[in-house]
């Protein structure tokens, strides 16, 4: 009997001391999925609102208007979850939006969407 009390408390003191089961959360890869836009990119014939939404929740959208690459220190807007870009704000005729996701140190790919209005 004191041999199997010896060898639960063994398997309990190592399945909970054990790195691999106390920090599995922290050893899954971060991912931060792409933005979305809708409507998607494509010619258009009237005024057009566009939705940047994050798929990742709790991620940041980083975006710029003019082509230019999107980062933290790069962007004509930022917002948590969902942006949504007037169509007053669209002053050009055409018009390529990127857009990047971030959650804490890890980003998403960048995401390019070019409109013809």
């Amino acid at each position: 009997m004191k041999k199997f009390v010896v060898l639960l408390t063994f398997i309990f003191f190592m399945l909970f001391s054990c790195d691999l089961f106390i920090n599995l959360e922290k050893r899954q890869p971060k991912v931060v999925d792409k933005p979305t836009f809708y409507p998607p990119s494509g010619t258009y014939y009237t005024s057009i609102d566009i939705t940047i939404s994050a798929v990742t929740a709790d991620s940041y959208i980083f975006f710029t208007i003019n082509g230019t690459t999107p980062s933290k220190t790069n962007f004509y807007d930022v917002g948590l979850n969902k942006i949504i870009l007037k169509s007053k704000e669209i002053n050009t005729k055409n018009i390529t939006i990127k857009a990047i996701a971030y959650k804490e140190s890890f980003s998403s790919e960048i995401v390019e969407c070019v409109y013809k209005l």
